[in-house]
């Protein structure tokens, strides 16, 4: 799991490269949860599942491993291909559950959300 220091250039990169919006200030995919659900449904809309969970017990493997914390939001994107199966595209781990979708989501087109972002964006 990561830290985001700025969840306004998470907002930035998800317009940029998952929607293919210009920057529109008041979307914010990474805090609100009706704005990352309109990501979402534009994952769908490009082939993929999303699959969300809640690391809330124990049995969650995620805790065993230490990939996350009691109550963090675990996010998996998978596309099929050529009709035959599915293939773990990107998985997130965050705080919030519209973190978790955006960070997969940048996963899921190509971004690397551990580099600088914001290098990026310019």
């Amino acid at each position: 799991m990561f830290e985001v220091s700025n969840n306004k250039v998470i907002d930035k990169a998800v317009q940029k490269f998952v929607l293919g919006w210009d920057y529109n200030p008041t979307f914010r995919p990474s805090t609100n949860f009706s704005h990352a659900m309109v990501v979402e449904q534009h994952l769908y809309t490009l082939g993929y599942e999303v699959l969300i969970r809640r690391c809330a017990s124990e049995k969650c493997g995620l805790l065993r491993t230490g990939e996350a914390r009691h109550g963090d939001f675990f996010c998996n994107v998978t596309k099929e291909i050529n009709g035959l199966y599915k293939v773990i595209r990107h998985k997130s781990v965050a705080p919030t559950l519209p973190l978790a979708i955006c960070c997969s989501a940048l996963k899921s087109v190509g971004i690397d959300i551990e580099e600088s972002l914001e290098e990026r964006l310019l």
